[in-house]
């Protein structure tokens, strides 16, 4: 596959294969498989919403300034490289 991901889900900084079924992810020019994503299992899901309350925690107490200048930072840099 050429563009298999070291992971199917990105959870708390960490790829995650997932234990679910796994499905092929094919590529839309030529119906051609280019990577196997798996589903993520009920506690690979648990794991994600928790590390996303914990992150919304950190980002809710962050000061509003320093919000928008990591947000303008964020698109700088989607700008620059797409």
């Amino acid at each position: 596959m050429r563009a298999q991901p070291a992971g199917s889900h990105f959870i708390a900084g960490v790829a995650v294969a997932g234990t679910g079924a796994a499905h092929p992810s094919l590529y839309p020019a030529t119906a051609e498989p280019i990577a196997e994503l798996a589903w993520a299992s009920d506690a690979e899901i648990e794991g994600a919403v928790a590390s996303a309350r914990e992150g919304f925690e950190i980002w809710r107490k962050t000061a509003p300034a320093e919000r928008a200048r990591v947000l303008r930072r964020t698109a700088d840099i989607l700008r620059r490289d797409n």
